[in-house]
């Protein structure tokens, strides 16, 4: 089990299979089902923070991901940059993983996050464009703000038509010869 799209088994490949990683699954849900940190902590011993608005996650987070800790919270209103210190997360983060609904508070997320002194590796950004008009309100301005702060965009993830993610990669460790199809 793990993520719904493989964002967690793209990561790996961009991570080069890196063990004892970090990550940041913001809109965590299910500790495992649909989840894109399962596998790189069951496999990769990778440890983390968690977050969703809803508590009724957080006794399966606790009972069976050891290496992550479960914060219970608004995506969009945490002090990040304390709640990084306060877990004693490094300056460089792996993986960050943002799937925050309704679709609008990933971007609120988002730019919340970058208001810390943490950097980012890997990032799956969901946008749900696929049922209404999402691009002027969150793929675009997702986009641009990521571009700017160094990540190559690498693919948009899809469920049939319904595109779900995209998928950045920052520039310091894009391999020019890993592109995905």
């Amino acid at each position: 089990m793990g993520s719904q799209f493989e964002q967690d088994i793209l990561a790996d490949k961009f991570l080069k299979q890196k063990s004892d990683g970090t990550f940041v699954d913001v809109g965590c849900s299910y500790y495992e089902s649909m989840n894109n940190t399962f596998y790189l902590e069951k496999h990769r011993n990778y440890k983390g923070v968690a977050v969703d608005l809803n508590p009724d996650y957080a006794a399966e987070w606790q009972a069976n991901r050891a290496n992550s800790i479960f914060v219970h919270g608004d995506a969009t209103s945490i002090d990040y940059q304390q709640l990084f210190n306060e877990c004693d997360l490094p300056k460089n983060i792996d993986f960050l993983s943002i799937d925050v609904d309704p679709k609008h508070q990933s971007l609120k997320a988002l730019y919340k996050i970058f208001e810390t002194d943490r950097h980012f590796s890997v990032i799956t950004f969901e946008v749900d464009a696929g049922s209404d008009n999402v691009t002027e309100s969150i793929k675009n301005p997702s986009r641009a703000f990521l571009a700017s702060k160094g990540y190559v965009f690498i693919k948009e993830i899809f469920q049939g038509n319904y595109h779900v993610d995209d998928f950045w990669v920052h520039k310091s460790i894009y391999d020019y010869e890993n592109i995905i199809d």
